[in-house]
């Protein structure tokens, strides 16, 4: 059943795509529109991962038909006035591919003029023929925005965790070689990581069409994933700092297959396995008596994996620094965060710069 149950986002978003391409021929048939299939069409070109990003785009495809089919109708006016074909095919397409280099999301405006040109007939006039394709292509977004939100939704929060996921396997690999003597350059692997907080950022930006609570969460869950990313960064510079003192080589040994550790055990804790162990700040960097660079970049050291555990805590919906003894552990415990922030603070905001 777990092998099986990975596959079941796939399958409730094909449900979905079903029924809103049916909804939308079904009710465009039931107006009498003339071509209900561009209903269909719409509803299957809007229809997202998410409610929030199946709202943008809708709200994209009604506004690039509307450009869209107003340049044609202008066209259509333009070739009755006894203008060469040519002419005004520029003064219908132009604009729209304007629009749509300028705008990437109405990239269909052009489209949609085309459609509208080449319905234009003695029968009917080319505002007509605009109005009829604007309420068609406007039905198919609707009821696909409708079926998204109310069908068997998706969160973007859950969209956010299988991202975060799938993105882990690779800061798991980036995080093993922290501390290790010279990061080796892989450059798939920073291809699948950017693309990754790509998509991620694109799921968090859908989210503002969703409810507030939803949106709050969302937008919040993918910053958590972001700063996962930048912590390691973070820790990998420093690290590489730490290299050149020699009494910092045992702690960094055991610095990647640790953060390693952690990630793979916050993926797991993610897909429903057991619950995460924080990093063990005391162990991997202790204390050290001696001051200068080499006390700024312990310091560092400190503050990055605690940071690190806050992000990967909140991810998996565990309480951040859970009490391991009484309250007074937990005040030197938050006392000495506030002090390795404090003395890390420059080199954090170098380091993430």
């Amino acid at each position: 059943m777990p092998r099986l149950a990975k596959f079941f986002p796939y399958v409730r978003h094909s449900l979905r795509v079903l029924i809103a391409a049916g909804a939308a021929w079904s009710i465009a048939t039931l107006l009498g529109l003339p071509q209900a299939q561009w209903a269909a069409i719409s509803a299957l070109v809007v229809m997202q991962d998410t409610a929030g990003a199946t709202a943008r785009a809708g709200r994209d495809r009604i506004l690039a038909t509307a450009f869209g089919a107003l340049a044609g109708a202008v066209s259509g006016f333009a070739h009755a006035q006894g203008w060469p074909d040519i002419v005004a095919w520029i003064a219908a397409l132009l604009p729209a591919v304007i629009l749509a280099s300028l705008k990437r999301e109405y990239r269909t405006a052009p489209i949609a003029a085309l459609i509208v040109m080449s319905s234009v007939s003695t029968h009917v006039s080319p505002l007509g023929v605009a109005l009829l394709r604007m309420l068609e292509i406007s039905l198919g977004a609707s009821v696909g925005v409708a079926v998204s939100r109310w069908l068997l939704p998706t969160p973007s929060r859950e969209r956010l965790r299988q991202h975060a996921v799938e993105l882990f396997v690779d800061l798991a690999d980036f995080a093993g070689e922290i501390g290790q003597g010279g990061m080796a350059e892989n450059e798939a692997r920073s291809t699948r990581i950017r693309t990754s907080l790509w998509e991620i950022g694109g799921v968090a930006r859908g989210a503002k069409h969703e409810r507030e609570d939803s949106r709050i969460a969302a937008q919040a869950y993918a910053k958590n994933i972001r700063r996962v990313n930048e912590d390691l960064v973070f820790l990998a510079r420093v690290a590489g700092q730490a290299g050149r003192v020699a009494e910092m080589a045992p702690a960094l040994a055991a610095l990647g297959p640790a953060l390693k550790h952690a990630v793979r055990d916050a993926r797991a804790a993610l897909g429903g396995g057991p619950a995460l162990q924080p990093l063990d700040v005391e162990a991997l960097v202790p204390p050290i008596g001696k001051g200068g660079r080499a006390a700024e970049i312990w310091a560092a050291l400190r503050f990055g994996l605690r940071s690190l555990n806050r992000q990967l805590e909140s991810l998996v919906g565990q309480p951040p620094e859970p009490a391991e003894g009484d309250a007074s552990r937990r005040s030197a415990g938050a006392a000495g965060a506030k002090a390795d922030e404090q003395a890390a603070g420059p080199s954090a905001n170098e380091a993430t710069q």
